[in-house]
């Protein structure tokens, strides 16, 4: 039986199952990031066949992954058993697979519809992680600063709603709309697993800054150094973005932008579609605009390092020394993929080194085809070597130090493709309308189709900045008290779209604005008692004339006359 004390990797299972402790781990292969959970992968032998109960004992287990560098300075990897695979046997040894995944991915499996109201992002994550065992903590500098998204994090919200997607989902959404992310940080033993750290940017010093040497030209055996350095730069998004926003009120949009003076920005414009909950001013469109261009700023310029990396992880600051022309380079690590494998001179890595290879290739495979961020690792032939001989290969992608770290705004901060928001049919004559952006005209034909103005008008050059003429669909609330809505010049409206189809909105509702019913309006037929739109129903209990006057059809004839309004019959094919 090999000795836990000479090899370069251990690993230490919390279980209660003697069995157990005799895994062997010969090789492993892993992948973390920001905002995600950490995955790996680790391929362990045992001279004992393990029966099915014991797997099954497993499962949810905490777990340590040890790896020691050059001077036996250990580095580890927490998280928890979530599978466990048989692989194959040579008759003596039976080798496995562990799945492992870091706490934070129990978030992910819980799926839930609630709403959360009048509540700061800092209360609703409170409470969706009390329900975890999960040690979680904000990190010094976002609490200690004045920025806007401190102040944000503890900022009351109206309302927040998680419609069936996972808490994990859910939390980092939430919290990437106020420009923080999520990483975790691994613990040292199974007893302390680590911690889920809510960060503003990756100055947090909660992590041991870590100094790898440049030596592309050898690879000396033990020896923690960058083997390769490529500077990746990429043209990404435009030199100017606008968010824009409705909001909500009649003739109401909010609009902000910002500028992004990278040589690496094209020459355009970006317009982006705000969701009315996160944007509630113009300052809150130029905040999201100043997010998304900061966010683009980070993806742009990165650099790619290969090497024995040992104790890499992310959110470390890493310097690399002894680098041609520059001397040195400070940044902070972003994302790891990493292989292990027990060094040749273990004789149960010698003798099964194809099947090694062969495993990590297509672990690495399956991770990259099911992990974010991470399409475009793959295992080049001297990452097997390097291994071999350190124990450890890890492909990081590093970001400049002087470059601040900013997440994306989540999905939720715009409008979907199967967005409904609001939108205003106008008259044009800038005398009857409070905003001439909004005007329209409404169609003569008898499906009373109404061209209307989105919050998205006037964005193309290419368009007028209205809408087809829509039909609006028919609303009855009886077969004798019934009421056909056909919306008027200068109603507000709310537009939906077919099977989801954005390129096919209908007029489905009209919003209450107080016209025709009992407002003080010296125009309105109500005006003369300021009464309660259902005190002026028509004898017999039909709906009053601004609702068609009729027993439950949709005249609406005679209208009240109101200036601008539509007069006609209208009628549903």
């Amino acid at each position: 039986m090999p000795s836990k004390t000479n090899r370069l990797h251990n690993i230490t299972v919390h279980t209660d199952n003697p069995t157990i402790n005799t895994f062997y781990p010969v090789s492993f292969c892993g992948a973390s990031g920001i905002n995600q959970s950490d995955n790996i992968d680790i391929l362990v032998f045992s001279y004992n066949f393990i029966e099915s109960n014991a797997c099954l004992s497993l499962i949810n287990a905490p777990i340590c992954l040890t790896t020691f560098s050059a001077d036996r300075t250990a580095s580890c990897r927490t998280g928890l058993i979530r599978g466990i695979r048989y692989q194959q046997s040579d008759g003596a040894m039976h080798f496995y697979t562990l799945e492992v995944v870091s706490p934070d991915w129990q978030l992910a499996q819980s799926i839930h519809t609630r709403s959360f109201i009048n509540q700061s992002t800092l209360d609703i994550v409170t409470l969706i992680l009390s329900d975890y065992d999960l040690n979680w903590q904000i990190s010094e500098s976002l609490l200690s600063s004045d920025d806007e998204s401190s102040a944000r994090l503890s900022a009351p919200l109206s309302m927040r709603i998680q419609s069936d997607v996972s808490d994990y989902e859910f939390v980092t959404g939430l919290l990437a709309d106020i420009g923080i992310s999520t990483l975790w940080v691994s613990g040292n033993s199974v007893d302390e697993l680590g911690t889920w750290w809510l960060v503003d940017g990756l100055d947090t010093g909660e992590l041991i800054p870590l100094t790898y040497s440049y030596a592309q030209s050898s690879v000396q055996s033990g020896q923690d150094s960058v083997n390769t350095l490529q500077m990746r730069s990429q043209q990404l998004g435009s030199d100017r973005v606008i968010v824009r926003a409705d909001g909500l009120a009649a003739d109401t949009i909010y609009e902000g932008q910002a500028v992004d003076e990278s040589p690496l920005a094209t020459d355009a414009t970006t317009v982006l579609i705000g969701a009315p909950s996160r944007v509630h001013s113009d300052d809150a469109a130029a905040h999201l605009a100043q997010q998304w261009t900061s966010a683009n700023h980070c993806q742009r310029e990165t650099y790619q390092a290969t090497g024995a990396l040992r104790g890499l992880s992310v959110g470390s600051p890493v310097s690399i020394n002894n680098l041609p022309s520059i001397g040195s380079l400070s940044t902070h690590c972003i994302a790891v993929t990493l292989i292990g494998i027990e060094p040749d001179n273990d004789s149960v890595s010698y003798h099964h080194q194809i099947f090694i290879k062969q495993w990590l290739q297509r672990t690495a495979q399956h991770m990259r085809c099911h992990a974010m961020n991470h399409n475009h690792f793959s295992i080049p032939d001297h990452g097997f070597d390097i291994a071999r001989d350190t124990g450890v290969w890890v492909s990081a992608t590093l970001l400049d130090a002087a470059i601040p770290y900013c997440p994306y705004p989540s999905s939720l901060s715009f409008a979907s493709s199967t967005y409904t928001g609001l939108a205003q049919a106008r008259t044009g004559d800038t005398g009857l309308s409070a905003s001439p952006s909004y005007d329209s005209s409404v169609s003569t034909d008898n499906l009373q189709q109404t061209i209307t103005t989105p919050v998205w008008s006037g964005i193309s050059p290419h368009n007028d900045g209205t809408t087809p003429p829509l039909r609006s669909l028919q609303l009855s609330s009886g077969s004798t008290h019934g009421w056909q809505f056909a919306p008027r010049l200068g109603q507000s409206v709310l537009l939906n779209h077919w099977y989801g189809d954005i390129d096919s909105p209908v007029i489905s509702r009209s919003l209450y604005d107080g016209i025709g019913m009992g407002d003080i309006d010296d125009k309105d037929i109500t005006t003369r008692d300021a009464g309660l739109s259902n005190r002026h129903n028509l004898q017999g209990g039909a709906s009053p004339r601004w609702h068609g006057g009729g027993l439950g059809h949709s005249q609406i004839s005679e209208d009240d006359t109101h200036s601008g309004w539509i007069s006609g019959i209208a009628q549903y094919g």
